[in-house]
């Protein structure tokens, strides 16, 4: 493991920590290729997700703002999906547009 992987790693468990309220229990390593050919969907209007928080399994949807909607892409045999650009971040309130409108 090479020593920025560590880093991310440990950038990864506080995010996690701070979304969650939880420590992070265990760290898998997933081998996953990156695809550097995709197809563009389209714009990605919004995303619904479930996750545990506090012990409190929680549902969330988001709709992206305008002016930060990301590309929705998939992978050239279609098993993988993207999101591509769009102006948001994954904070410990989820995911934060960056831009209005």
């Amino acid at each position: 493991m090479k020593k920025s992987d560590n880093k991310k790693i440990q950038q990864a468990m506080r995010l996690f920590k701070n979304f969650t309220g939880d420590e992070a229990v265990s760290i898998d390593n997933v081998e996953h290729e990156v695809d550097n050919v995709v197809m563009a969907v389209g714009l990605c209007n919004g995303i619904m997700y479930e996750t545990i928080r506090e012990g409190v399994t929680e549902k969330y949807i988001h709709e992206f703002r305008k002016g930060s909607r990301p590309i929705l892409a998939c992978s050239s045999n279609g098993k993988n999906l993207y999101l591509i650009n769009g102006s948001f971040q994954f904070t410990n309130r989820g995911i934060v547009d960056k831009k209005r409108g």
